[in-house]
């Protein structure tokens, strides 16, 4: 019989035969490995639903947010789904028998303030560092992309002239990515000023490691040194500016479907679900500007809430007004 450790390891050597990236390999390893110390010397088939609620529970006890709870739900039902299919098991005994998905909480939405993006471009000053930086943060920024779009860019992927990327997202899976003469403009003062010939668009500059590949903690490590640079508080990591570039996408009157394309989704439900989310403020103003209450030619009072679009920091007082 096999246990869960050898199962384990029969599955890292599938997925590599599968040509699986590393990082999403890492991934599964990230999100099993309590689950190998705990039960990794027992057989597959000695697993229980009971012990995957302890692994759901146990997350949720070092209050960890809702999506690392889903990701761990959803790295332990491929995992599983792989060895009883791999081993030729009962289906019906499979340890996630009966395992809900996680419920998600609603929370506002997690995309960096356009606000707080000036303020970064700001704190990019005329040096290597500050040419790199700049350009890092309008790519991920302008393109929308996952931070191993930015990290693994290549120059031989790189068309400038058309405002245009050939990026490697997850998976080894790779798609185009668009971006504006600014984001261009500020890539050419990078590769100019670039002092290691690589084709590489960004690397580390770091005296360890120089001229070496980013990784997805180097990408983040250069967006908070330039947060505390310049003294912002809101969300700056890499998915931020994803989250970022969707939400102003939308605002600005870009539709889902091309929105879920320039995403990299395959389906416009994920979309929609991650990004179309609203703060509390967005949705008083978008009602006040699309109610169909507006086109019954009503005459509202001159000091009503109606005559106001709230700010991010307003909220409605006890009489209706600002």
């Amino acid at each position: 019989m096999i246990t869960l450790n050898q199962a384990y390891k029969d599955f890292v050597i599938a997925k590599k035969a599968e040509n699986r990236s590393p990082e999403t390999i890492r991934t599964y390893g990230t999100y099993l490995k309590r689950l190998l110390l705990a039960k990794g010397d027992s057989l597959l088939t000695e697993l229980q639903p009971a012990d995957i609620r302890a692994m759901l529970a146990n997350m949720q006890e070092r209050h960890k947010s809702d999506e690392s709870l889903r990701a761990l739900y959803r790295n332990m039902k491929s995992f599983f789904n792989w060895a009883w299919r791999e081993y030729g098991l009962n289906p019906s005994q499979t340890p996630m028998r009966n395992i809900r998905v996680p419920q998600a909480k609603h929370h506002e939405p997690k995309g960096v303030d356009p606000e707080d993006v000036v303020k970064l471009l700001d704190a990019c000053d005329q040096t290597v560092r500050g040419t790199r930086d700049r350009a890092l943060i309008l790519f991920l920024y302008d393109t929308g992309c996952r931070a191993a779009g930015a990290y693994k860019l290549r120059r031989s992927d790189l068309n400038l002239d058309r405002g245009e990327a050939l990026v490697c997202e997850k998976d080894q899976r790779t798609r185009y990515v668009h971006f504006t003469e600014p984001t261009a403009e500020a890539l050419r003062k990078w590769l100019k000023k670039s002092p290691v010939k690589t084709d590489l668009v960004f690397y580390s500059l770091r005296m360890q490691s120089r001229g070496n590949r980013l990784t997805a903690s180097g990408v983040w490590r250069a967006l908070r040194y330039v947060s505390k640079k310049a003294g912002i508080k809101g969300r700056a990591n890499p998915h931020a500016f994803r989250h970022g570039f969707a939400r102003e996408f939308i605002q600005r009157g870009g539709d889902l479907s091309p929105l879920r394309q320039l995403m990299g989704h395959s389906s416009i439900a994920v979309t929609a679900a991650h990004y179309a989310v609203f703060h509390k403020h967005e949705l008083h103003n978008n009602h006040h500007q699309f109610s169909p209450v507006k086109g019954l030619g009503l005459e509202p009072s001159t000091n009503g809430f109606l005559d106001c679009l709230l700010k991010p920091d307003q909220k409605p007082d006890k009489e209706g007004g600002i």
